[in-house]
């Protein structure tokens, strides 16, 4: 008799536990989805804006402010510096003339349309790109950059490579407002 009282009881116990089984699953299946979830949360964060990548002044005046604008870019996206927070660390990499222009700028009033209020995309009065390289970017810098192209030689220890990317960049800092140095004179 007691083997069948143990038999009827493991047979029971077989019973709770196959019953519990399509609960056990279930919230298995729930713990996998979270799992999931949390790991796709994880995976899909904005990235960080860090200090990878140290970033220069700008002053104003001689200084190459498409040169600077370029390498100030890069350095921002490689910090993970989004567009909108460019616009509030700006200030503390612009000297002198420029800190003036970019204070001057920021004091007038919200609603002002000559207010820089992006970074770039707008082509407009409130672009900060397009204010800045229009500021920055004098008659005399152009003549200064218009005449080291028109000298630029190819040097004796310079490969073809080099010397295409000094005249690709000269001819980025002197195109502009419209103006783009012609086909025909770029290859020659």
């Amino acid at each position: 008799m007691a083997q069948q009282a143990d038999f009827q009881n493991l047979t029971a116990a077989l019973q709770q536990l196959i019953a519990a089984i399509p609960h056990q699953n279930n919230a298995l299946n729930i713990l996998n989805a979270n799992v999931q979830n949390n790991t796709q949360a994880l995976t899909n964060q904005p990235a960080r804006e860090s200090k990878i990548v140290g970033i220069s002044n700008f002053s104003g005046g001689n200084q190459d402010p498409i040169s600077w604008l370029e390498e100030f870019t890069r350095a921002c996206n490689a910090n993970g510096t989004n567009d909108a927070r460019k616009l509030l660390v700006i200030s503390a990499y612009l000297k002198g003339p420029a800190s003036t222009w970019w204070t001057m700028n920021q004091a007038l009033l919200q609603n002002d349309p000559n207010r820089i209020t992006q970074w770039t995309g707008n082509n407009n009065n409130t672009d900060f790109i397009l204010n800045f390289v229009n500021t920055f970017r004098t008659t005399t810098l152009i003549e200064i950059w218009t005449t080291e192209l028109e000298k630029r030689q190819q040097n004796l220890n310079e490969n073809v490579d080099s010397y295409a990317s000094a005249l690709q960049k000269l001819y980025r800092r002197v195109e502009g407002d419209g103006f783009q140095y012609p086909e025909a004179m770029k290859a020659r």
